[in-house]
């Protein structure tokens, strides 16, 4: 099974690509086989960093289930070990997928045969990027040492914490256990993505 590395961060242009590009090139240098998957929805540049061209299918094709297997999507580069999923032809509506969308591109990853799996993930707070960001067993914030961008960051752990948790809650069905964190959350009135915790 491949280890998943997430790379990811609450603000833009503070290097995630650039972070990820040289870390899949580094581990492809020392013998494994690494794909890296730009999961920056709606504002893919990952294949610049590596100089591969666009694929013929995009991460969107797959998102969307107009391409049925994830090895259509994954193109080699010119760089030994190291594969790309791009999303350089992603249409302008992918970032605003519907449920169930991101558990098909995990299953599909967890199939495909490689040392790891880099996901460089795009900025903000959306439940997608959230999500897919969850899906790494190990996870790297990228910052830059400015107050707007160590304020995302935060925020960016903050609600990757609260999306974690709302997925236990989910998965406990009606126990008590969901109620006591259900009370919780909506005693100190945490806010997720700019509203009140989405329970009660």
């Amino acid at each position: 099974r491949a280890k998943f590395l997430a790379i990811g961060g609450g603000k833009g242009g503070v290097g995630k690509s650039f972070v990820a590009s040289n870390l899949g090139i580094l581990l492809s240098r020392l013998g494994k086989k690494v794909l890296i998957v730009d999961a920056d929805l709606g504002a893919a540049n990952l294949h610049t960093f590596i100089g591969a061209s666009g694929a013929k299918y995009s991460l969107s094709g797959y998102l969307k289930g107009e391409v049925p297997e994830i090895e259509e999507v994954i193109s080699k580069t010119a760089i030994p070990n190291l594969d790309i999923i791009s999303g350089a032809k992603d249409t302008l509506d992918v970032a605003d997928l519907g449920i169930g969308r991101i558990p098909r591109l995990h299953a599909g990853l967890k199939q495909a045969e490689y040392d790891y799996i880099l996901l460089d993930t795009g900025p903000g707070t959306s439940s997608n990027l959230l999500d897919i960001f969850l899906m790494g067993d190990e996870g790297v914030l990228i910052t830059t040492p400015e107050p707007t961008s160590i304020e995302n960051t935060y925020r960016f752990l903050k609600c990757l914490i609260l999306r974690k948790v709302k997925r236990v809650l989910d998965s406990q069905g009606d126990s008590r256990m969901k109620e006591l964190l259900v009370n919780v959350f909506n005693e100190i009135n945490i806010e997720f993505s700019n509203n009140k915790y989405p329970y009660g």
